[in-house]
């Protein structure tokens, strides 16, 4: 096992060698194999949180716990809706469960372009959607495309009538798949792994032909108000910054408790940075806010 970086410049450093493959290559099949490459080994998995494969209202979840009457977390991965979960996310996974103190859910929602929009939100609909009905608070993470599908579904959830998250954490979301944030072309050369043309290739398979605008597939155009309590955190030179910051004041101005905390120097989802202090401090900052909604 190679030693890991731990350094927010060493990860930087690391992103940026893959932006230009992910900013030119558009064929699904070679993203998905970049993505298995970089990702962590299975061995910065700790062993004494396994996961496991469960199935919850016919979606295949990763879970970690077993408590089946507990609070819970709900965790959507990010990848531009069309990448699966790799080991990375399950160490993010791991880190909350054990941090929160509850049992942990990462759907394995379907993805596009085999599986366009609405299918991702669905999926993360049926699996809260029983996680509700047996009563257990609930709360809710996500990166990045994950973000985005988090608030979808707290929209999706409150139409269905039933009782909204317990809280939201959200991790650089994509909010605005019209990619009508200033940051997105401001940004571009600054960060160090997200690209405008790679916005917008994962939100054209995505949408499949549905409009960029529909709330559900981007949240900043829907309904903003009587959201729970929302953390964002964001860096300052993502490409995705505006889609944090503009759609914190957006539900401010609708009443709903968000809070947008933009961090310099920082890269896209950095709090899903393993080893790096800043970072899994970040992420812990994250944990206790979701933590403390959950207490009585």
């Amino acid at each position: 096992m190679t030693t890991p970086i731990q350094t927010v410049q060493g990860f930087r450093d690391m992103l940026s060698q893959l932006k230009e493959p992910l900013r030119s290559m558009f064929d699904v099949q070679a993203l998905r194999d970049l993505a298995v490459q970089a990702d962590a080994p299975a061995a910065v998995l700790d062993p004494n949180a396994p996961i496991c494969d469960v199935n919850v209202g016919g979606i295949r979840c990763e879970r970690i716990g077993v408590s089946v009457s507990g609070p819970a977390l709900v965790y959507l991965h990010g990848g531009g809706f069309m990448f699966p979960p790799g080991n990375s996310y399950r160490l993010v996974l791991q880190k909350l469960a054990r941090w929160i103190g509850v049992t942990a859910y990462m759907p394995r929602y379907r993805l596009a372009p085999e599986f366009p929009f609405p299918a991702a939100v669905d999926d993360c609909l049926a699996v809260y959607s029983i996680l509700a009905a047996e009563g257990r608070p609930v709360v809710i993470a996500g990166d990045s495309a994950g973000g985005g599908l988090a608030v979808s579904l707290v929209l999706r959830a409150r139409a269905a009538n039933l009782v909204v998250p317990a809280a939201l954490y959200l991790m650089s979301p994509f909010t605005d798949l019209a990619c009508s944030g200033e940051s997105i072309f401001s940004k571009a050369a600054a960060d160090p792994i997200c690209s405008p043309e790679a916005l917008l290739h994962r939100a054209f398979h995505y949408l499949a032909g549905r409009s960029p605008t529909d709330p559900l597939a981007s949240p900043f155009y829907g309904d903003l108000s009587g959201l729970p309590p929302t953390l964002i955190h964001v860096g300052r030179d993502e490409v995705l910054l505006d889609d944090s910051v503009r759609f914190a004041i957006r539900a401010r101005e609708r009443g709903s408790p968000v809070e947008c905390t933009v961090f310099d120097g920082m890269p896209h989802i950095f709090p899903t940075i393993p080893f790096v202090p800043e970072c899994e401090a970040a992420l812990n900052v994250g944990a206790e806010f979701l933590r403390s909604h959950l207490s009585p």
